[in-house]
């Protein structure tokens, strides 16, 4: 495939943009290089909304697309019939592209579905094209356009999901793309927060993305990531460490390790500590940190008391084994709260707070960003990656 915006999850759509289709053994395939035909340049823009969906009595969120994409492609040598190919990758239960519809110079072609197979049993393979045909006289210049809908699918615990626009297939054109926009528009995306955005060299102006690439070779850097998070909204960096992988992995059957609720981020009281106190500096690398977090409750379930200790000494590798060192300082934290009081305390002094813990999804949730700073670290939340950084005081 050229290029691709792809959903990456548990059941996934794959799809890409149109590329130049040979035969292998009868089963189509992209051709490694199209001699004389060259793509001038590319803007596809990407809508991308919530996809609301009821089962049963539960309701499922999922990021939902709908694309256009125009090419520009200019032959450089004689006249020549060109079969392109639009990639389609199914997984999961997911039902592929929608909608699919193809123009050249503005008039509709006629687009065939071919269904690729396993080469070992013959059988589908979730795997397809969207094929046409495409003349072009010697010299000429045409103009493609793409367009279509689809929706991700995942597992029941909405961890997150990646749309990714893969570039670095781009060069199965003659010679190199000259002007390549992609403009993704989050603006319909309600119940999911952006956690990140690749490559970083990005423009954000509010809701909408984008990526310009000039007179290029794509190669795998070039390629694009959104990363969304529903329920699971757990994008912290500790110190210098991204510790994302390290939440989801711990609460992926659980619950929640963080989440917004009301604009605030909320964290699970069992993660407070983890993620305060859970990577430290030592010798000038973020090393993680065994802490240990014991809550107790009232009988009515309504006070808590959050007791959060380092240990005296981590374990450090030293190039050939880990060895013990002790850390700079030694932190502690005892918390009391109630839920849906605003009067809590920490190491025994009082702390009015602005948003008031709760009981969401059968766990104690706490306003994460002041609950940090009152156990003495600094602590803030880019509001355009998502992403929350702490970083132990000096």
């Amino acid at each position: 495939m050229l290029a691709g915006f792809v959903f990456m999850l548990i059941g996934s759509t794959c799809n890409a943009d149109d590329t130049a289709l040979g035969a292998v053994g009868g089963v189509l395939s992209p051709m490694t290089k199209h001699p004389s035909i060259r793509m001038v340049s590319e803007d596809v823009r990407i809508k991308i909304e919530d996809d609301r969906t009821k089962i049963d009595d539960r309701i499922d969120d999922w990021v939902g697309m709908s694309v256009r994409c125009r090419f520009v492609f200019q032959n450089l040598g004689e006249a020549c019939t060109v079969k392109m190919g639009f990639p389609e990758d199914r997984g999961g239960d997911s039902s592929g592209l929608n909608d699919f519809t193809s123009k050249v110079d503005g008039k509709p072609v006629k687009v065939q579905h071919v269904e690729a197979k396993h080469n070992l049993d013959d059988q589908p393979s979730g795997r397809g094209w969207y094929v046409k045909t495409v003349h072009f006289d010697k010299g000429q210049t045409r103009i493609v356009e793409d367009s279509y809908t689809g929706s991700a699918s995942g597992d029941s615990t909405n961890v997150s999901q990646e749309v990714y626009y893969i570039l670095e297939t781009g060069n199965a054109w003659n010679g190199t793309i000259g002007k390549a926009v992609i403009t993704a528009d989050i603006t319909e995306v309600r119940n999911f927060q952006t956690i990140s955005a690749y490559p970083k060299n990005c423009k954000r102006d509010g809701n909408i993305i984008r990526w310009e690439f000039i007179d290029f070779k794509p190669s795998g850097s070039d390629n694009i990531c959104l990363t969304f998070a529903g329920d699971i909204y757990c994008a912290f960096n500790v110190n210098g460490k991204d510790i994302f992988d390290d939440l989801v992995s711990d609460f992926i059957e659980t619950g929640t390790a963080a989440l917004i609720i009301d604009k605030v981020l909320m964290v699970d009281c069992r993660q407070l500590g983890h993620i305060i106190f859970g990577y430290e500096m030592v010798e000038g690398i973020p090393v993680a940190v065994e802490v240990n977090n014991t809550i107790s409750e009232s009988k009515d379930h309504k006070t808590y008391a959050i007791n959060i200790d380092q240990p005296k000494y981590v374990d450090v590798w030293n190039g050939d084994k880990n060895v013990q060192v002790p850390l700079p300082k030694r932190k502690s934290a005892v918390i009391a709260v109630t839920v849906g009081s605003l009067h809590a305390s920490v190491n025994g002094r009082p702390l009015v707070l602005k948003t008031a813990p709760t009981i969401h999804k059968g766990v104690l949730r706490l306003p994460f960003i002041q609950m940090a700073r009152a156990m003495g670290v600094n602590a803030s939340r880019d509001l355009n990656t998502g992403v929350t950084y702490v970083r132990t005081k000096k």
